[in-house]
């Protein structure tokens, strides 16, 4: 499908800019025989997945029809998920170690926490949440801090992994990518929540902090909102801004440690996904990718040369940026 087409092109760019550094010709793309080259069809990645399957016993031809009409980035995360899981149960069988109790690829934790410094210098509880790594998430993934704090007690801190942030870009404030980055780490009010202390219902806060950035980060431009009186689903067709650069804002990190330089915070953008069409069951997928210094349109078997300007004033769905200086 398009969706199929256009994730597995974009993430295939990101992975390949991640390993040579935004700043270095990925070799792929240069010369004018490239666009003559034919595309690579995505039937035997689908066939190798609908082969196997994943940690609830579904493969993707039970998850995915073949043909039928899907949301771009959810095949994409499961199509890196189950990449993942497949290279941690290959170096499982290879025997190579990685530390802890293990379930579907995360640490099992026996419920022990721990007390640390948080960036404001206050004690706070954390429930540890270790992810195992694989080279997917060596290129993709990255870890949330996420902070609860009720009165009177100590904050609680969890730590989640994650390969793509979902941005919420439905209220109107809303008007680029940096609105959409500064209102998901803004704190978030949570009524209804128990205190440990006196058993009653308080006000708590909950806010998110990057505990580490992915050497490419996946950002999921939410253009489909659910309507609850209409049981219907809308598309945020409105312009959302986005540029070539990404400066992560520092107060977003859960400390400097994170990203001690402001090089380290910088992403250039690799690829964009987007969506053209109005409905959410229907439309159709394509790909902006970077390739050297130049950009290519993937638009099913068709490749075009495409420029900068045209590709910042795309509709995106999906953005995939490339960090800078990235980690080792």
């Amino acid at each position: 499908s398009a969706a199929a087409a256009a994730a597995a092109s974009a993430a295939a760019a990101a992975a390949a800019g991640a390993q040579g550094g935004v700043h270095e010709a990925n070799g792929v793309g240069e010369g004018k025989g490239w666009y003559e080259r034919p595309p690579l069809r995505p039937e035997e990645v689908l066939d190798s997945l609908s082969r196997r399957r994943g940690g609830n016993g579904m493969s993707m031809s039970m998850r995915f029809s073949r043909g039928s009409q899907e949301d771009a980035q959810e095949f994409l995360t499961h199509v890196l998920d189950e990449l993942h899981e497949e290279m941690l149960a290959l170096r499982d069988a290879a025997g190579v170690a990685n530390g802890g109790g293990l379930q579907n690829g995360v640490a099992v934790d026996d419920g022990a926490v721990w007390e640390e410094r948080s960036r404001r210098g206050k004690t706070v509880v954390v429930n540890p949440n270790e992810f195992r790594q694989s080279c997917i998430s060596d290129v993709f993934g990255g870890s949330l801090r996420s902070e609860l704090r009720k009165p009177n007690e100590k904050p609680s801190v969890t730590r989640e992994p994650f390969m793509c942030l979902q941005l919420d870009v439905e209220h109107s404030v809303i008007h680029g990518l940096d609105d959409a980055l500064t209102k998901y780490f803004e704190p978030e009010s949570l009524e209804g929540v128990t205190s440990e202390k006196t058993k009653e219902k308080v006000e708590a806060k909950k806010t998110f902090y990057l505990e580490s950035l992915p050497n490419v980060l996946i950002l999921h431009i939410k253009r489909f909102s659910y309507n609850h009186e209409t049981t219907t689903f809308s598309k945020v067709t409105r312009r959302i801004d986005f540029q070539e650069k990404l400066m992560i804002n520092a107060s977003q990190l859960s400390s400097p440690s994170v990203a001690e330089t402001p090089l380290d915070r910088e992403y250039r953008l690799t690829a964009v996904v987007s969506h053209l069409g109005r409905e959410l069951a229907g439309g159709h997928y394509t790909c902006d990718v970077r390739s050297g210094a130049d950009w290519v349109l993937c638009d099913d078997s068709k490749l075009h040369p495409v420029t900068l300007s045209k590709v910042l004033s795309r509709q995106a769905y999906l953005l995939f940026y490339t960090r800078v200086r990235r980690k080792k």
